[in-house]
């Protein structure tokens, strides 16, 4: 009986990425007033960052609908696979419970499905979804895998710099005031996300020293190089670059993964953010 990993889109899994550690990707849905898109395969993320620079209200995503979940669970059972679906937290979107429902509509079936909830999104959920595939790999039997990947999303977290603030005011979470004046002078806030929250760390002077701050945040809360390490951008690779070059040769950077940041993130923090996501020690 084989193990099948499923994720969700917030994951920023690419689809070669998705492909080589056999994880199986469903999308949420992202709206631009009456244009809807299957994130991930109607819109690109440089489409859907083209479009949100020129925007005047936010778009809203929507989570995967049960119907999907029902689908891609029958079909792995009915040909005798257990599933396990690593999903973005509870708290951040409804995907979960469209997951359940899918469970409900199962059967007896629904005894094959295991669904986890990451506590997180983004990055740190792809790092996440890839962990589970390891495990999967290493020949784990499916209530082990749960109970570790349960234990790892205790560990994982996400580290972003907004480079924008125009979307946080857009977006109702910064006042327009706040907004000039911190664009005035440059302000990037750097956000932690970790176990459901979403949360304000620091707020510094430029991408430069934003990058600066992590590589030291990093070195006094080290990764566990044993797994994943995933540093992506929106719509951005310039400045990841710019966060590479600081970082230098750095353990933590010399096998970390990179990718492009999704619309769950993009779409509050903007073109030009920079994030981080790993597993504590």
């Amino acid at each position: 009986m084989a193990i099948k990993i499923i994720t969700d889109s917030t994951s920023d899994l690419t689809a070669e990425v998705a492909k080589k550690w056999d994880i199986e990707v469903e999308p949420l849905t992202i709206s631009f007033g009456d244009e809807v898109f299957a994130d991930g395969v109607d819109i690109t993320r440089r489409e859907f960052y083209e479009r949100l620079s020129v925007c005047t209200s936010l778009p809203t995503t929507a989570q995967v609908n049960p119907e999907r979940f029902y689908n891609s669970f029958k079909k792995h059972t009915d040909e005798g696979n257990q599933v396990v679906c690593v999903l973005i937290s509870q708290v951040f979107s409804g995907t979960i419970q469209s997951a359940l429902i899918a469970m409900d509509m199962l059967g007896e079936a629904a005894k094959d499905v295991f669904i986890i909830d990451s506590k997180t999104a983004c990055l740190a959920l792809g790092a996440l979804a890839i962990e589970a595939a390891k495990l999967r790999d290493l020949g784990l039997e499916v209530n082990e895998l749960v109970k570790q990947v349960n234990e790892l999303k205790e560990k994982v977290i996400l580290y972003a710099i907004v480079d924008d603030l125009k979307y946080l005011a857009m977006g109702g979470r910064l006042s327009k005031t706040n907004k000039v004046i911190g664009s005035l002078l440059g302000i990037k806030p750097i956000v932690l996300v970790t176990k459901d929250e979403i949360k304000p760390v620091e707020k510094v002077r430029g991408t430069a020293k934003g990058c600066e701050w992590l590589v030291s945040k990093l070195e006094q809360d080290p990764s566990d190089l044993t797994k994943t390490v995933f540093a992506g951008h929106t719509n951005a690779p310039e400045k990841l670059e710019q966060f590479i070059n600081i970082a230098g040769d750095k353990d933590y950077m010399k096998n970390a993964m990179q990718g492009e940041i999704g619309p769950t993130v993009g779409v509050h923090g903007g073109p030009g953010c920079i994030g981080f996501a790993y597993f504590r020690k």
